[in-house]
């Protein structure tokens, strides 16, 4: 598995429209308050310092067919360390950052391509065992995701953030009974 150095993670903030949501490039929204209130998690109104979340993260689970055992892929949980990743499963490719374009001709941002007035794009995996000592340390599924927040500044559409997966499976063994799910607290 590759080592995870701490210089690829990265993180973001919506800031168009009235919600300020910190997205990152390894399977996480929100940052367990760890910066704020320079930083929200999901601030509502932006400016308020009111918060609507602590952490929330992608989960995966399946059966896999090759041990007959379920495997989970965890964003986060209760018993994340922010400080060393125990309990961040999802890691993002050494080298990528978080991409953000935009629909707003005057940003610099601007891509023909994007969704919103501020999309985040980033590419990840369950497949980097950050510290493989932890005791609950669970087996990768081999998953590689494709994750995109969209968020506008239109008045009908500035309360909110979409969050758009694309996963694969990218590992050698043949997954039955996938679940998807996002966790939040």
């Amino acid at each position: 598995y590759l080592a995870k150095p701490a210089e690829d993670t990265d993180k973001n903030i919506t800031t168009i429209g009235s919600i300020g949501l910190t997205v990152t490039n390894f399977g996480t929204i929100g940052t367990r308050n760890a910066y704020w209130p320079s930083q929200p998690s999901c601030e509502y109104p932006r400016g308020s310092r009111i918060e609507h979340m602590y952490q929330g993260a992608l989960w995966v689970g399946a059966l896999s067919r090759r041990t007959g055992q379920i495997h989970v892929s965890t964003g986060s949980s209760d018993r994340v360390s922010v400080t060393t990743g125990k309990g961040i499963e999802y890691m993002s490719f050494p080298g990528t950052t978080l991409t953000q374009r935009s629909t707003l001709s005057e940003s610099p941002s601007f891509d023909p391509q994007a969704v919103s007035h501020q999309d985040f794009l980033a590419d990840y995996t369950d497949g980097v065992v950050r510290d493989s000592s932890a005791p609950d340390q669970s087996l990768p599924l081999g998953l590689r995701v494709h994750q995109e927040s969209y968020a506008w500044n239109f008045p009908f559409a500035d309360f909110f953030v979409i969050l758009n997966y694309t996963i694969h499976n990218a590992g050698a063994d043949t997954l039955d009974s996938v679940y998807v799910g996002l966790w939040t607290n």
